[in-house]
């Protein structure tokens, strides 16, 4: 609806979504909720009545359709002086609201090796055969990049990786033989 009326510009693919094609300080909400909903603001469905028909309940319906006319007329020019651009301000400003204020300290954090990457993490059985199922589908040489990754960028934190991450194997070992694995089929280079 709103590529249709010419407020968005569609396109599709991988780098397609959706461009806005009006200046947000002229497109204002009017327009907007018109090229969305096809019925007004403030929709109200009654008839008028007329001739002889016009008893009190009629009188009643009528003196509501006027006012709600008037009401309607209300909003649909508020909702014109409100533009794309002020709501965009506002959100601003809310956001700038809730920054956080940073005060440094003299005091430097450091990384703790206990913490990092060599701990065993298990999950539970199905998960943990799913990780190692993924990672013997990849194809050799992207585990050689990944793994050369690893081992460089923790093997200064930890003194001897390969044989940390070969103690986490070993503890796999029964998931290995569930999800019928041959453990001395797999290599480590």
């Amino acid at each position: 609806m709103l590529t249709k009326n010419n407020i968005v510009e569609s396109t599709q693919g991988i780098s397609g979504g959706f461009l806005l094609k009006k200046d947000p300080k002229v497109l204002h909400l009017q327009e907007i909720y018109c090229a969305i909903e096809d019925r007004k603001a403030f929709h109200l469905d009654v008839n008028y009545t007329k001739g002889e028909e016009q008893k009190e309940t009629a009188k009643f319906n009528n003196y509501f359709l006027d006012l709600f006319a008037v009401v309607q007329v209300e909003i649909e020019d508020k909702m014109r002086g409100i533009t794309l651009a002020n709501i965009f301000t506002a959100e601003i400003l809310k956001l700038k609201s809730m920054l956080v204020t940073i005060t440094r300290k003299k005091y430097t954090f450091s990384p703790d090796s206990s913490r990092v990457i060599a701990r065993f993490l298990y999950l539970d059985d199905e998960r943990s055969a799913n990780i190692i199922r993924k990672v013997l589908a990849m194809p050799e040489k992207e585990v050689n990049i990944a793994m050369s990754q690893v081992l460089r960028g923790y093997s200064r934190r930890h003194r001897n990786i390969s044989k940390i991450f070969e103690k986490h194997f070993n503890r796999l070992a029964p998931i290995f033989d569930k999800i019928e694995v041959n453990e001395e089929d797999l290599s480590i280079a």
